[in-house]
């Protein structure tokens, strides 16, 4: 008589042996079940912790920028050029993301050099790294309008020099003008005060430039020596921001205006 290890209570399930499970292995759960078990528990585990990691990371960012700001709060330090030009792209992030306000009024017919610290190398040496951004106070709207300068690529100490046309004058672009940021939508949830809106400037159709929708905040609190900008595109309600930031240091009072773009 076959050697059964059926219970009494279901003697349906008499077809079971001893000798194995019902496919005929000799183990009661297959190899095959177990590795896989064990490749899924270990690929969650690998999830989880590089999860853990990730957020971990992001507090520590989080936690040393807000360390720096409160140290540099209470001892009264200020950011100077130097030290932003020596930042990660992180760091000049969290600048941006606690910069502050700006005190419009200051920037009535002034200068700024810009110096680009977004982009890649490849771009800075085939484009342009400085450029010129200014700031004019229009006596027939009052509005505060602006344009940009490209300039000979000779570095950012001492004086800069403007890139010229055939006919000698300096060659702009990009036209905008400073507006306030409040009540408006920008991406990644910035809320700030201040903003450069190319699209209402007189920028002519198809020009890219019209698109821009950059936010701009004061480095240092109370201060317009040093800006601080983020490179936004804006097509109807599609935001793209690009991971691009731009240092504005002034250079002193306005050389030169230039009129609107569609009165040339």
């Amino acid at each position: 008589m076959a050697k059964m290890c059926a219970t009494s209570t279901d003697a349906r399930n008499a077809k079971r042996t001893c000798h194995g499970n019902s496919r005929g292995s000799p183990f009661p759960v297959h190899p095959s079940t177990i590795v896989l078990k064990i490749a899924s528990t270990n690929a969650k585990n690998i999830v989880f912790y590089a999860k853990f990691i990730s957020r971990v990371n992001k507090f520590i960012f989080i936690y040393n920028g807000l360390i720096i700001q409160i140290y540099r709060y209470t001892m009264g330090k200020q950011y100077t050029l130097d030290e932003l030009l020596k930042m990660s792209k992180q760091e000049i992030v969290q600048v941006f993301q606690n910069g502050h306000p700006i005190k419009t009024k200051e920037l009535d017919n002034t200068q700024y050099l810009g110096i680009d610290v977004g982009m890649p190398s490849w771009f800075h040496k085939f484009f342009w790294k400085t450029f010129r951004k200014t700031f004019y106070r229009d006596p027939e709207t009052g509005v505060l309008r602006g344009w940009n300068v490209k300039l000979q690529q000779q570095g950012w100490d001492g004086p800069q020099t403007p890139k010229k046309d055939k006919k000698g004058n300096d060659l702009s672009f990009g036209h905008y003008h400073l507006l306030p940021a409040k009540g408006k939508k920008f991406p990644k949830g910035w809320e700030g005060a201040d903003y450069l809106d190319y699209g209402v400037a007189g920028n002519k159709p198809g020009d890219p430039a019209a698109l821009g929708y950059c936010p701009l905040v004061a480095i240092n609190e109370g201060s317009t020596e040093l800006l601080l900008g983020w490179e936004v595109f804006k097509i109807g309600s599609l935001f793209i921001p690009l991971s691009d930031y731009w240092i504005l240091k002034k250079e002193g009072p306005l050389e030169k205006t230039e009129p609107l773009p569609r009165k040339r």
